[in-house]
């Protein structure tokens, strides 16, 4: 089913920085808010998803220093 996709980075200080979110579409004809839902599908809101599933997130790698938030403190 459908989701949301974190892309993060990793600090020493174990923080997780979320840089950017992405909408992953499922590309399920019984999925509601996938681009390959079928138009004009009958009884759509009982035989199809209606909403997204859990969000993921994906480290894209690890940074060796501690996040802008430890900076500041």
């Amino acid at each position: 089913m459908c989701y949301v996709l974190n892309i993060a980075n990793e600090f020493d200080c174990g923080h997780l920085v979320v840089f950017t979110r992405e909408r992953i579409d499922c590309n399920s004809t019984t999925c509601a808010l996938s681009a390959s839902h079928q138009l004009g599908c009958r009884d759509c809101s009982s035989t199809c998803r209606q909403s997204l599933i859990q969000e993921q997130t994906w480290t894209s790698g690890r940074l060796c220093r501690p996040c802008e938030s430890c900076l500041s403190k």
